[in-house]
């Protein structure tokens, strides 16, 4: 974004340097047409540097669309959930559910970190969730990011990758999983998460 906003200003002052440059070089028809354009270029100019300012100053709002609303009781259709409360390595709080496999042998199930995307909280995806859980008898955990539902903060990028890790090492850490088969899925703006 700052090489574009850069790219910007450099096109701009060049196109008003040369613009400037050739009126006193031309005939003075040339030369009036030249100062005519200069203030449309000008305009131009501004108008573009701001519109790329302003885009980079609301990037954040435009990208991230937490909601803190929802049913956070853990209440499941037939599967079990449990809240889960993490503090990530930046000392942030996020909340989670964690919904255990329901078998006699857990250890032996996959583990699933849930990712989700860019808007809303968890309590949107409980359905899935539950189906994921008693479906694939799989250790399911979900978190809202930084600033998501229940969980403290505001959300960035960096941010949410310290989420993951979190909820990583918190379904790592559990003696009922096996670390090697855990995997981290993440639907929309949680692919990128999950990728990193």
């Amino acid at each position: 974004m700052r090489l574009l906003l850069l790219a910007l200003l450099l096109g701009a002052l060049i196109a008003l340097t040369i613009l400037s440059s050739r009126s006193g070089v031309e005939e003075a028809g040339e030369a009036s047409r030249t100062r005519r354009w200069l203030p449309v270029a000008l305009r131009v100019s501004v108008i573009l540097l701001v519109s790329v300012l302003v885009v980079h100053l609301m990037q954040r709002s435009m990208l991230y669309h937490p909601s803190r609303d929802g049913d956070f009781a853990p209440l499941g259709g037939g599967v079990p959930i449990e809240p889960v409360w993490l503090t990530t390595e930046d000392g942030v709080r996020i909340h989670g559910w964690y919904l255990p496999p329901g078998v006699d042998q857990p250890r032996e199930r996959p583990a699933v970190v849930y990712l989700h995307g860019n808007a809303g909280n968890l309590t949107h995806r409980r359905d899935l969730v539950e189906e994921m859980a008693r479906l694939a008898r799989a250790h399911v955990l979900i978190i809202d990011y930084r600033g998501f539902g229940l969980s403290d903060g505001s959300p960035t990028e960096s941010g949410l990758y310290l989420d993951a890790c979190a909820a990583f090492d918190w379904l790592a850490s559990r003696d009922d999983v096996d670390p090697d088969r855990i995997l981290v899925f993440g639907r929309s703006l949680g692919g990128g998460v999950a990728s990193e």
